[in-house]
């Protein structure tokens, strides 16, 4: 918002070279940064992962899985669903890992569990 005020101004006193040179610095910056985020939110060391399960046994199957994938858990938010009429169990995990990787790679291999519904980052 504060470049684009400073473009306007720049603009408006008739700065126009200026005001080119920063509008494109400003669109390099942008394009950049938001390449720079999407590569660390995406490979850094803890995922938060939305799951739910067909019962609490499958729910206990999960967390050996996430263990034996040498994941620390640091919370978990469990709840059911009343309005399912199977018995659900919903989970909000944070799971950390020793080393930086791939979210992506991480939920294909979560989503194998036995009796595992829905997986998803949030």
């Amino acid at each position: 918002m504060w470049a684009s005020a400073c473009l306007g101004l720049a603009i408006g006193t008739g700065f126009y070279y200026g005001a080119i040179i920063v509008a494109v610095a400003v669109f390099l910056i942008i394009t950049l940064f938001k390449k720079v985020d999407i590569w660390l939110t995406s490979t850094n060391k803890m995922i938060t992962v939305y799951t739910s399960f067909s019962s609490i046994e499958h729910f206990d199957k999960f967390i050996a899985l996430c263990h034996k994938s040498d994941f620390k858990i640091h919370d978990i938010e469990i709840t059911k669903d009343p309005s399912l009429r199977e018995a659900t169990v919903i989970a909000i995990i944070l799971l950390e890992s020793g080393k930086r990787f791939n979210h992506a790679e991480a939920i294909h291999m979560l989503s194998s569990s036995e009796g595992l519904i829905h997986i998803e980052e949030l």
